[in-house]
């Protein structure tokens, strides 16, 4: 029974270790980047077809650029320029909550005071 359960082990270890390597770790980040670049898509015709507002697009879209960088994927000119443009300061729509509040903490005080 020791030489048994010690081939099992062997074996149980021998796939852990090949689950491990970089390389499926890298085939999973591709096929995850490829699914997350398809939402991307599918948010984008949503919002072309009014199914979404705007707001509604560019947060959904930031949130799946932000997932698709954490696979270790490299953005395309066209995800970094719509994260550029779009998590910039003087960008309504921010990625940070208390970004968002102060912004519209100014943007209230402001209409308040045109308003006296």
């Amino acid at each position: 029974m020791d030489n048994v359960q010690r081939a099992m082990q062997d074996v149980q270890n021998a796939i852990k270790s090949s689950v491990n390597t970089q390389e499926i770790r890298r085939n999973f980040d591709d096929i995850a980047a490829t699914k997350i670049r398809e939402q991307l898509k599918q948010v984008e015709r949503n919002f072309n077809l009014g199914k979404i507002d705007k707001p509604t697009f560019i947060k959904q879209s930031l949130l799946l650029i932000e997932e698709l960088s954490s696979t270790g994927a490299v953005l395309t000119t066209e995800e970094q320029q719509f994260l550029d443009v779009n998590t910039g300061k003087t960008n309504f729509v921010g990625t940070k909550r208390g970004d968002v509040d102060d912004r519209v903490l100014k943007i209230a005080e402001g209409k308040i005071k045109e308003a006296n």
